[in-house]
């Protein structure tokens, strides 16, 4: 069965009252506070790559990370970030979206002061976007964000 989404008189909540992640300003433009933003791209064929490697140019941006099935745009994409100094030296390979978060927001997935977690999905249909969100088991977002971090869906679902 779909998941709903319920309003409360506090919060919005999904599936079982659990809260959802909350809201995140653009990254793009200049915000208060000078935040820094570790950014998941999920997806980076041709439009997730392009949006991934505008933000490796942003200086809001501490780390970008890009995810995808494919190892040949991950490895393409990393070494693109890594030039640009927005990722470890160190070119992933990804067996999981477990391990993106982690190298994206850390072992412990703890808030940083002055840091956000942003996770942008850039994927084909609303099946992918589900099963990366909510799928099965502990490998999907739900399970490894924190509820501050923020998820923007960017697909057309």
């Amino acid at each position: 069965s779909r998941a709903t989404k319920k309003d409360t008189a506090d919060t919005k909540t999904f599936r079982n009252n659990v809260p959802l992640p909350s809201f995140c300003l653009l990254i793009m433009t200049p915000s208060i506070n000078n935040v820094k933003y570790n950014v998941l791209v999920i997806g980076i064929g041709a439009m997730g790559g392009s949006l991934g490697r505008s933000l490796l140019s942003s200086p809001k941006t501490k780390r970008v990370i890009g995810y995808d099935r494919s190892d040949v745009l991950v490895s393409n994409f990393s070494s693109d970030a890594v030039t640009a100094g927005k990722m470890d030296g160190v070119v992933p390979s990804f067996d999981t979206l477990q391990q993106a978060v982690v190298m994206t927001v850390g072992d412990n997935n703890i808030e940083k002061d002055g840091m956000m977690n942003v996770v942008f999905l850039m994927l084909v249909n609303e099946l992918q976007c589900e099963s990366v969100c909510f799928g099965d088991g502990d490998d999907n977002l739900f399970n490894l964000l924190n509820p501050e971090d923020c998820v923007v869906l960017c697909s057309t679902v």
